[in-house]
């Protein structure tokens, strides 16, 4: 189909929205399920009303892996580029993309699959220029899955230019705490200030904006819940912080609040003299209208470190929130809501880690099914 393909203005009616219709068009067309725009349209309106007359027979649709996926691409851009650049980029999506990634539908995929392709782009011996080039290839082909199956994929979105992107390191997986670690912390402290920012920072699961920019109307003591509604930031032109609105939609939400953080809290800003004297709940200590800073947060949270051993930053409590509500059997569906996702995916594919003590049982389970090997 070539690019100055027109179509009546009846279509465009139909769907009110040019783009949608070549879209479909194009689909149905690519894979040879219409010989013409008027055809593919009306088999895309029939298609419409019988599944929404029938929407438990339909059938679950599953994706294409990446290889499928490149050679439909490749297929797709023969109607728009010329012999000789389509010739270049089938060489080059079948040397740098074909079986780089897991055989797998590409809905399937996740963050490491695509952390271990910067880590091949790595290793070859190219021009970052060129990698680039590869990286802009790569989400020019998931830009096509997503306008001919409408999978919108998460992780392209985080795809850097390769000058942005180090690999110093093997990929490890995310230590994240455990209640023993929260609870020597807790009691490692001395600090209040300390203790409820640790509290916090665990119940909440926040982003270190939403946890800044709270102040006591975030807090309902008579519904006991906690409102996230707002993130403090200092990217901004303007001297000093600025209170703008959370990352997506769903990051506003209400958080239930228990007794014993209330307890803590009411301690807290009373000692503090909240709101008369501070008024954000973790305060600068320079100036008292504002909240602390996101760079000393890191430097507070960051020298918990010595007390466990091990790396601890800010983001990690979001991991942590996630990994051990799981753990504990809540649903993905509602640790969603709490941490503010936009998706599940999300929520499952790169914030539910496996505990230290879900893997304990697991090798204690394996030990035992060993152990009868031998018996009779």
């Amino acid at each position: 189909m070539s690019k100055k393909t027109k179509y009546p203005n009846v279509y465009y009616d139909e769907v009110r929205n040019k783009y949608e219709f070549r879209k479909m068009v194009n689909g149905a067309l690519l894979f040879g399920r219409a010989d013409t725009p008027e055809e593919a349209f009306q088999m895309l309106l029939e298609s419409k009303i019988r599944n929404s007359k029938n929407p438990k027979k339909e059938k679950e649709f599953v994706l294409p892996n990446i290889n499928t996926s490149v050679d439909n691409y490749i297929k797709y851009k023969k109607n728009y580029i010329k012999a000789t650049t389509l010739y270049k980029l089938r060489l080059t999506l079948n040397i740098y993309v074909k079986d780089r990634f897991r055989d797998v539908p590409v809905n399937q995929l996740n963050d490491d699959d695509f952390k271990m392709y910067y880590k091949y782009l790595k290793k070859t011996k190219l021009e970052i220029s060129t990698k680039n080039k590869y990286l802009r290839n790569l989400k020019d082909i998931f830009d096509f899955i997503n306008i001919m199956y409408g999978y919108d994929c998460i992780f392209v979105k985080r795809l850097l230019p390769f000058k942005d992107f180090s690999i110093d390191q093997e990929i490890k997986e995310i230590r994240v705490l455990s209640f023993d670690d929260i609870k020597k912390l807790y009691q490692s402290l001395e600090s209040d200030y300390e203790q409820l920012l640790l509290l916090t920072l665990f119940l909440l699961g926040g982003r270190a904006g939403e946890i800044l920019a709270l102040n006591p109307t975030s807090f309902d003591l008579e519904r006991n819940v906690i409102k996230i509604q707002y993130a403090a930031t200092w990217k901004t032109d303007k001297k000093g912080f600025q209170l703008i609105q959370t990352k997506t939609p769903t990051s506003k939400r209400i958080y239930p609040m228990p007794e014993f953080y209330k307890q803590k809290y009411l301690e807290f800003i009373k000692k503090y003299e909240i709101p008369s004297k501070r008024k954000y709940i973790f305060f600068s200590k320079h100036n008292k209208s504002q909240p602390m800073c996101s760079s000393s947060l890191n430097r507070i949270v960051s020298s918990w470190s010595d007390i466990l051993g091990f790396r601890v930053y800010p983001h990690l409590f979001r991991h942590t929130t996630a990994s051990l509500l799981n753990a504990y059997g809540v649903s993905v569906d509602v640790i969603q809501h709490l941490l503010g996702h936009s998706s599940s995916e999300i929520t499952k594919q790169v914030y539910i880690h496996d505990t230290e003590e879900k893997k304990n049982e697991m090798n204690t389970l394996m030990n035992g099914f060993f152990k009868e090997m031998d018996s009779k």
